[in-house]
């Protein structure tokens, strides 16, 4: 059961997918949901500046203070609207820091929510993700950085090619699965498959037992 949600907040954005998307999750499942936001240091560090430009790093500085903050605020009005069980967090870090920090904090939690990295944009977002997929131990969600839709489990598509990794996948989503109206699984014949792998088939049988 997912109990326990971790989300990574986007600054600079009006609307942010990620947060709105973790918040309808977390009232489908009545989960606690913890929101962090990180206020970056500039990249270069102040004791290599001479003093007519400390003025310009403590300015850029504030300013990502200012939009971590804000991300926060629109976090915090949105739990409390859906009256959920919320906390926020605000860290000062270095883009790299935040990557790491965010790693160590999602291992706490039944599941981590990030964005999809923009084209061009989202400076660490990239990193973000790689490090909760690979790197937490937990599961993660991926939210669509186009995501306008509130959580749904409507119709579920699994894509199955029989591996651990999916295997891990799979037992991971099912108290996901175990909400949907309907589930199907999707395998892609590429020729290469073992009569030793665990085939779709199977699967569904599997599923049908935890009576999806």
């Amino acid at each position: 059961m997912i109990r326990d949600i971790i989300v990574n907040l986007t600054p600079r954005a009006d609307f942010d997918p990620a947060c709105a998307y973790a918040i309808s999750l977390a009232e489908a499942f009545n989960a606690n949901i913890t929101g962090v936001s990180f206020a970056y240091d500039p990249p270069w560090p102040p004791s290599v500046l001479e003093a007519a430009v400390v003025d310009i790093y403590r300015t850029v500085k504030d300013n990502y203070k200012k939009d971590a903050q804000q991300a926060l605020s629109r976090f915090e009005d949105a739990a409390r609207r859906s009256q959920l069980s919320a906390q926020s967090v605000l860290l000062e870090t270095s883009l790299v820091g935040s990557v790491e920090t965010f790693t160590r904090l999602a291992r706490t939690y039944d599941l981590s929510v990030v964005k999809q990295p923009e084209p061009d944009r989202d400076d660490t977002a990239q990193d973000m993700l790689e490090a909760a997929l690979f790197e937490t131990g937990r599961p993660t969600l991926i939210v669509p950085y186009i995501q306008k839709e509130a959580f749904s489990t409507k119709r579920v598509l699994c894509c199955w090619d029989g591996s651990r990794a999916a295997a891990r996948a799979m037992g991971d989503a099912l108290p996901i699965l175990q909400k949907a109206g309907s589930v199907k699984v999707l395998t892609i014949a590429t020729g290469k498959f073992d009569e030793r792998d665990v085939k779709g088939a199977d699967l569904a049988t599997h599923l049908a037992r935890h009576k999806l």
